[in-house]
């Protein structure tokens, strides 16, 4: 869609995924098919980058794959839908890729979870059964430049990842999730994947996405429980009826600002997205009316705020939106 325009016509319910002429030439039977996927991102050049996981065989244009257990998949295809490179991975057990971030260089970050061993082309990444969370950086070809592994004896996953401009990886996650010592993560690695802090995040009940800016600021938002939050860096207090949240984050991991939005309803913050440096797009979804600074709307709604999380301007959209891309050109996906 062309930057700042929204006709609703031009929308569908396929418009936060891959590129539509991608996905209409993607070639895949449903008879051939035990796969899933999990995640995709736009490769900057009219193709997509999608990651999920694979059990079985499958064929994937002139690739043939194979998985004996679930193991994890990815591919590039370019804007006609047709598949550059696949590859898989994994050992014994379920492993999966749920999500993807391409770098300014076209680089890809890919995070998700392991059961026991897998070769990313580096050497062996080995985890403590029974699931545990990796982080690999692959060139636009799908070489392998980094991967590490870390985790818990208990059931970790990661939930969202972002690359800033100049390759810093930001990573949402929980360790032993299914436990009473359960908690949630927000790390950052460089771009050689060396981690740089590491903060444990509580007080929210659904962290939506996270966004990394060009110059390494963090944008982090979702939805709210209790009376404060805490990303980290000190709690937090949330303004009463407030349902979600977005707060803008340093380099270093301290917060700068954070917007909330109320309702007397359920308001749910399904993606966001940076459309410059300072500002970001987020999609909403609200089951009553809600004001947030333009009157009452309810439903799905695509949103701008600023640099200091004040609204610029709303839209409504047909479908609610998981994924928010933004082009070179300022276009939205």
């Amino acid at each position: 869609l062309p930057a700042d325009t929204l006709p609703a016509d031009t929308l569908s319910p396929d418009s936060a995924g891959p590129p539509a002429t991608a996905l209409a030439a993607f070639p895949l039977q449903r008879e051939q098919l035990d796969a899933q996927i999990w995640d995709s991102a736009p490769d900057g050049q009219g193709g997509v980058f999608i990651v999920g996981s694979l059990t079985g065989s499958l064929q994937l244009g002139s690739v043939s794959l194979c998985a004996s257990d679930q193991d994890i998949l990815m591919a590039r295809l370019d804007a006609q839908g047709n598949v550059l490179w696949a590859k898989t991975f994994g050992g014994l057990g379920d492993d999966l890729a749920s999500r993807v971030a391409v770098g300014a260089n076209g680089e890809i970050t890919v995070t998700g979870t392991l059961a026991d061993t897998a070769d990313f082309g580096g050497g062996v990444v080995k985890t403590q059964l029974p699931e545990e969370i990796f982080l690999a950086r692959f060139d636009a070809n799908g070489h392998h430049r980094w991967s590490l592994s870390f985790g818990t004896k208990g059931m970790d996953y990661p939930s969202e990842v972002a690359v800033d401009g100049s390759g810093n990886v930001v990573l949402y996650g929980h360790l032993d999730f299914f436990s009473t010592k359960r908690t949630s993560f927000l790390a950052r690695y460089s771009a050689s994947g060396v981690l740089q802090w590491k903060r444990t995040v509580t007080g929210t009940s659904r962290i939506g996405y996270v966004a990394a800016s060009a110059g390494g600021d963090l944008f982090l938002g979702g939805s709210l429980s209790g009376s404060t939050f805490d990303l980290g860096a000190g709690p937090i207090t949330t303004p009463p009826d407030s349902r979600s949240f977005v707060t803008r984050l340093s380099s270093a991991g301290v917060p700068t600002w954070t917007t909330f939005f109320k309702g007397p309803g359920s308001l749910y913050l399904d993606a966001a997205a940076l459309k410059t440096n300072a500002s970001s797009l987020l999609s909403l979804y609200s089951t009553v009316p809600v004001d947030l600074g333009s009157g009452p709307i309810s439903g799905a709604r695509l949103l701008q705020v600023d640099g200091n999380g004040a609204l610029v301007w709303d839209k409504a959209l047909p479908v609610r939106a998981r994924r928010i891309g933004v082009g070179a050109q300022g276009a939205i996906t």
